[in-house]
């Protein structure tokens, strides 16, 4: 799914891609960046991929990997969760979003 637009509001230049169960896990199917969970995830990440934010990197043989970490709302049982994701850029100017059992073989 490509989430450049949503992005880009936010001010990252980057092409934004995202794997399906990426999008589907943080509802990104359909009005993307209107959900106020996607604020936290879109700025976090914004701030991350500029330096803003500390984050873990990570060589791998497809590029850099960025675990990213973050609070987020509590859950409906009034329980603070913690969103992590992981950002992969294969080449410049291009990131993809996955979640981080999706990773594999990243080495």
């Amino acid at each position: 799914m490509d989430l450049t637009a949503v992005f880009r509001r936010a001010g990252l230049p980057h092409r934004v891609l995202a794997s399906a169960r990426f999008a589907a896990r943080h509802r990104f199917i359909g009005a993307a960046g209107e959900n106020p969970e996607h604020y936290a995830l879109i700025w976090t990440v914004r701030c991350t991929l500029t330096d803003c934010l500390p984050a873990r990197r990570l060589r791998t043989s497809r590029g850099e990997l960025i675990l990213i970490e973050y609070p987020c709302f509590p859950d409906g049982n009034g329980q603070d969760q913690h969103v992590v994701i992981a950002a992969l850029q294969p080449a410049a100017g291009l990131v993809e979003l996955l979640l981080p059992e999706e990773l594999g073989d990243l080495t």
